[in-house]
């Protein structure tokens, strides 16, 4: 019997499960926080806490707040076109 054959396979850490979909997390956070507070008022950790990642990882996608508020536009943009498009008939 090999090693690996005898011990269990334990699921991916956390951080390694999310890694993709950590930028839409941190994204949809901002939305949600902007839209209930405006973007005058979001802050980076709240965006942070909310999204479940420690403030130094929004850092490490987005260089400031004006960067967050900018791709979190170009996020949305899309999905309130396609919201906005007229039915095909």
């Amino acid at each position: 019997m090999t090693p690996s054959s005898t011990t269990q396979m334990q699921p991916p850490r956390r951080w390694h499960r999310r890694k993709h979909a950590r930028v839409d997390e941190i994204l949809a956070a901002a939305a949600q926080i902007a839209a209930e507070k405006g973007y005058e008022k979001l802050r980076m950790a709240e965006v942070a806490e909310r999204a479940g990642v420690t403030k130094g990882t929004v850092y490490l996608y987005f260089i400031n707040k004006a960067d967050l508020v900018r791709r979190v536009a170009e996020w949305r943009a899309p999905v309130e076109i396609a919201a906005e498009a007229p039915a095909a008939e």
